[in-house]
């Protein structure tokens, strides 16, 4: 996706990708896994990535990564996923960020969210200039294609 981010505090924005069988317990993330592409509450260079499976209950289990981004809150920026069968592979303007096969990588689909939500970890709205807007220009999915045979490929 293609992002241009919030400048005030207040806002807490995502692209995610989610599925209600990430409630579902053990089989790890297998069956369904939230998938933090992008989670941007602070003001400053860091970017986090996160996974979080197994529920959200006692049960729930994550991991996450904070990524460093220079610039990141001036202008447009991409913020993508590679899943792979054995791993995520996450990215900022084509960077690669984090790798992980946290949880075991999730065999199940899941549906694309970008929000904006506003509350506490994004620090205090009150004391936002407003309007501040969360945007976004595209978001592109791809489905690999092995030439070959014109079939979707495994990986």
């Amino acid at each position: 996706a293609r992002i241009k981010l919030q400048r005030q505090p207040g806002h807490w924005s995502a692209f995610w990708l989610y599925n209600d069988s990430v409630a579902g317990i053990d089989n790890q993330g297998r069956d369904g896994t939230e998938i933090d592409i992008m989670e941007k509450p602070w003001l400053d260079d860091r970017v986090q990535h996160a996974l979080h499976w197994d529920g959200y209950g006692k049960e729930h289990e994550s991991e996450s990564k904070i990524a460093r981004a220079s610039d990141i809150m001036n202008g447009w920026h991409t913020f993508a996923l590679w899943w792979q069968p054995e791993q995520y592979i996450f990215y900022i303007d084509g960077r690669e960020t984090w790798r992980t096969q946290a949880g075991g990588v999730c065999q199940v689909p899941l549906y694309i969210k970008l929000s904006d939500e506003i509350g506490d970890w994004g620090g205090d709205i009150k004391s936002a200039t407003l309007p501040d807007r969360f945007q976004v220009d595209y978001v592109r999915v791809y489905d690999l294609i092995d030439a070959a045979t014109d079939n979707p490929r495994e990986d």
